[in-house]
């Protein structure tokens, strides 16, 4: 059964091999990122990308849910 799975870092050395398992075991993957062209550039079409800004985490809610 596919899994939603929030992550952070996974434009980082580990992130990256992590959210490619994730992918290849058929999971929903989001990245919480501060730097939202380099998490779409790695990732492109295959997880969402929220831009993650510490000022303002309401944007991230509705992922949370």
């Amino acid at each position: 059964m596919a899994k939603k799975i929030i992550i952070t870092g996974a434009t980082g050395f580990i992130g990256k091999k992590l959210v490619n398992a994730l992918l290849k075991r058929g999971d929903h993957v989001i990245i919480f990122s501060r730097n939202i062209k380099k998490s779409t550039s790695i990732f492109p079409d295959k997880v969402d990308s929220v831009e993650w800004n510490y000022n303002e985490s309401n944007n991230l809610l509705p992922y949370l849910e």
